[in-house]
């Protein structure tokens, strides 16, 4: 009925002793669905035992109206990338639902995965803060785009300290139990020496002739198989040095050394920049304020641009003694980066 917006719906109801309904009364209706017979969840499972066998048994991957950022055309959830660190992140989802306790919740048909810590409770304060703090926009989904600058020199982003313990720990957690033990066994990337496995997110698996190699990031796949013979070779002589630092009879070091946190640290904090911007900082390396103090070593590096030019300080304390003495500041960074792009002799 296009004047009332309603439909009529002929269906056979139990009413022993015509108590319940009487002729004329009107009634709220709720349709029980199960999730197996909605079409849309079925196909986000196909080629999931697990999920499958989970939609089977009424149970769908879901997140409660609370996580979800309607943009319009697109809905973001934030979730958790490595621990306190929450990315934007573009998810499909099903119909909206409701539990046997009332709870409405939206069924996830991808860009989650089972096990992902997501916000549930105040996602627009999160949202907010991305789109106000231009440190933090670079982690909204679309937001990664600056603005134009209004001065010589600007900061791009704070200094935020990490826990790389626990960001390891979470990294390497979300690996199979036997994955895991080979990863934590050969600790370091076969290509990024001085990268600790889970730094940078959960280490990536590969083959190599055959072994089993893990390396810190997707960047470095591609060098891994370039250089297959150096690659292993370099893991043999991880293995080797660890086994020499381990005397027979006696089990190894229950942790890292303190150089070995540093330079978890270092690689934590870097990863946290833009590949772009990362490769930048990798090159100067240094502080051009305080010398000898390696970028990353005290969170994310702070990025300035002077006249026009991309400049790494290692925190924001160095930002007024940069920006007082540009020209020096300059100097100094291509000097950085011309005595790390020198060839080291063996």
């Amino acid at each position: 009925d296009q004047a009332t917006r309603s439909v009529s719906v002929r269906c056979e109801i139990e009413n022993t002793g015509a108590e319940l309904l009487m002729p004329g009364a009107t009634a709220t209706v709720t349709l029980e669905i199960e999730p197996q017979a909605v079409s849309a969840l079925k196909s986000a499972v196909e080629g999931a035992v697990d999920r499958q066998q989970q939609l089977a048994q009424g149970n769908v991957l879901a997140v409660p109206e609370s996580a979800v950022i309607a943009t319009g055309s697109q809905s973001i959830v934030y979730r958790e990338s490595t621990p306190g660190v929450y990315d934007g992140t573009l998810v499909a989802l099903g119909p909206q639902m409701s539990g046997s306790d009332g709870v409405t919740f939206y069924p996830v048909l991808s860009g989650l995965e089972p096990g992902d810590r997501v916000v549930t409770s105040g996602s627009f304060l999160v949202d907010a803060e991305t789109r106000l703090n231009p440190a933090a926009g670079s982690i909204y989904y679309g937001g990664g785009e600056s603005s134009p600058r209004t001065s010589a020199a600007q900061t791009v982003r704070p200094s935020t300290p990490a826990d790389v313990d626990r960001t390891i720990e979470a990294a390497l957690a979300k690996l199979p139990s036997a994955d895991r033990a080979a990863a934590e066994a050969q600790q370091f990337c076969a290509v990024l020496h001085d990268s600790r496995l889970g730094s940078m997110g959960m280490p990536v698996k590969v083959q190599i002739e055959g072994k089993t190699v893990f390396l810190c990031c997707e960047n470095c796949v591609k060098q891994a198989k370039a250089k297959p013979r150096e690659t292993l070779e370099h893991l043999e002589q991880m293995k080797t040095r660890r086994d020499k630092q381990t005397p027979a009879g006696k089990t190894a070091p229950a942790g890292p050394t303190a150089a070995d946190r540093k330079a978890a640290r270092i690689q934590a904090s870097l990863a946290q920049l833009a590949p772009e911007e990362r490769r930048t900082a990798e090159t100067q390396r240094e502080c051009p304020i305080h010398e000898g103090s390696l970028l990353g070593s005290m969170g994310v590096p702070v990025q300035l641009s002077i006249d026009g030019q991309s400049v790494f300080i290692c925190c924001e304390s160095c930002q007024e003694d940069a920006l007082a003495n540009p020209q020096e500041t300059l100097q100094k960074v291509e000097s950085l980066r011309m005595r790390n792009a020198k060839p080291k002799l063996p």
